[in-house]
């Protein structure tokens, strides 16, 4: 069997929007699927209005003795309102990693959480939600799966990666997110309260 022995992928992708650059540097231990997930991060970003000098890549924040990194984070002013949106890359997600990982984000950081996933991923989220108790009580299941102020966006690469879908926990809400596919590609009716547009 031939090895992989001193083969390895560098990677610096630039995503352009007109004459705005934003560079995604991929690290040494950064898996090629998180990479994905980061520059597609930035493209929804581009896409929903911020600018190159609005997104900063693997952000530190800190408060106290906690130290976190947000994957992309993202800020602008709108008619005098700060807008902030902290995204998170999740491969292959279990069902308790959104509820963990954003109990962690929020010991440093009170705003909007948006978990980026794969679409056969977030396919297989909402599936072992349905298998979960033979589906009984699957709207209790995703709220005590997604929490508060938090959604989850379906990406899919296409020629351009873009977030086709999601879901979003507002209260005891749970609200569908449209985007570029209609909700019947990936939701059966029972599984939300609203529907929205995706957007920021």
């Amino acid at each position: 069997m031939m090895g992989c022995k001193g083969i390895e992928i560098q990677g610096t992708l630039v995503v352009k929007k007109g004459k705005d650059n934003v560079v995604v540097q991929r690290s040494k231990s950064e898996t090629i699927g998180h990479w994905f997930l980061k520059v597609a991060g930035v493209v929804e970003m581009l896409r929903h209005g911020f600018e190159s000098k609005d997104i900063e890549i693997e952000k530190q924040f800190k408060r106290g003795r906690t130290t976190c990194r947000a994957d992309i984070y993202a800020k602008k002013t709108v008619k005098r309102k700060e807008v902030e949106v902290w995204l998170e890359c999740e491969q292959s997600p279990q069902l308790s990693s959104f509820s963990d990982k954003a109990n962690k984000i929020r010991r440093v950081y009170q705003g909007r959480i948006i978990f980026l996933v794969y679409v056969e991923d977030f396919r297989n989220f909402v599936d072992s939600l349905y298998q979960k108790n033979g589906g009984e009580n699957i709207k209790f299941e995703i709220r005590d799966a997604v929490p508060e102020n938090t959604e989850i966006w379906a990406i899919y690469l296409g020629t351009l990666p873009r977030a086709v879908c999601g879901l979003r926990r507002k209260h005891n809400k749970i609200i569908m997110l449209e985007g570029y596919w209609n909700r019947e590609k990936l939701f059966r009716k029972p599984i939300y309260d609203k529907i929205e547009k995706l957007t920021m």
